[in-house]
């Protein structure tokens, strides 16, 4: 009766679909698992190759990082042995260049003694040699020019001589100390005699150089002249002041012609005073007769 029962016979069928129903699920979710292993496992494969890649590059980096360290070891010992050797060249070289700089200063304070004893070697000949010279020159002018009663040189002469023949002043000057005067009286026509050119040159080499010189007289016209010649660099100071020592009145004029004449050279006349006045030792008295001079600032200069 069991078997004609119709709810029977529809629970059956149906229970048996829904075991195949899910068998055929498990059996789906066993191939979905069975590809997830699948996958899992290559995966891990994959993963194992990697692994097994790396692990080949890390021993030979191992490898070569203990290479560098060894050629490491290997240029800190050159290193250290190289900077032994600096140090001790340093040290030689300190040592070398301490006795070579002593060398160096011993040979320079020789070559300083050598070179001042040559150099009085050369002074000694130089002054031999001009002894020499002033020796045959003032021998050869004391025969020509030189007159032994009045112990005095033609001094035109010897100056016509002298620059003919071209003899140097330190020599000439040698020569001079044989004259001996104290006054000198020069001809009026001096720029012929010695050549217009050649007057300053004349002053400057022989009047100047004569040792005892204490006065002028002639050549010329004044003291003014004077004066301005000197003013002019035509004649040294010591002519100037031998000149004027040969001034023998005790006054002095100052003249308006004489002012005009200073004027016409661009000359202060009060520089002239404070100049000359002193150098005229007989004066004793100044005319300022008929001038235009309005200051007294020379007479400072004026021996008291």
């Amino acid at each position: 009766m069991a078997d004609t029962d119709p709810v029977a016979q529809w629970i059956a069928p149906q229970t048996e679909a829904d075991t195949l129903q899910e068998n055929r699920e498990l059996q789906a979710e066993n191939r979905g698992l069975t590809h997830e292993k699948m996958a899992w496992v290559e995966e891990r494969f994959t993963l194992k190759n990697k692994y097994d890649t790396i692990t080949e590059k890390c021993a030979k980096m191992a490898e070569k990082q203990r290479a560098l360290e060894s050629e490491n070891r290997g240029w800190r010992e050159k290193y250290d042995r190289l900077n032994k050797e600096h140090e001790n060249y340093k040290a030689k070289t300190a040592v070398i260049n301490t006795r070579q700089n002593q060398e160096l200063e011993e040979a320079r304070t020789l070559l300083a003694a050598l070179r001042e004893a040559l150099a009085e070697k050369d002074n000694l000949i130089r002054e031999m040699r001009v002894t020499k010279e002033v020796d045959d020159l003032r021998a050869c002018l004391l025969k020509e020019c030189y007159d032994r009663t009045t112990e005095q040189l033609d001094l035109i002469k010897v100056f016509n001589y002298c620059k003919k023949n071209r003899i140097s002043v330190n020599v000439l000057k040698g020569v001079l100390t044989s004259d001996h005067r104290a006054t000198l009286t020069l001809p009026k026509k001096l720029d012929s005699l010695v050549g217009e050119d050649s007057v300053k040159e004349f002053f400057d080499a022989i009047v100047a150089a004569l040792p005892n010189l204490q006065s002028i007289t002639g050549y010329f016209k004044s003291v003014r002249d004077c004066y301005t010649q000197y003013k002019q660099g035509n004649v040294p100071r010591k002519v100037l002041e031998a000149y004027c020592a040969g001034y023998g009145r005790p006054t002095y004029e100052l003249s308006c012609k004489l002012v005009r004449s200073l004027g016409s050279s661009k000359l202060s006349v009060s520089e002239y005073l404070s100049t000359v006045l002193p150098l005229l030792p007989q004066v004793t008295e100044v005319t300022l007769y008929e001038t235009n001079i309005t200051t007294l600032d020379w007479c400072a200069a004026l021996p008291t």
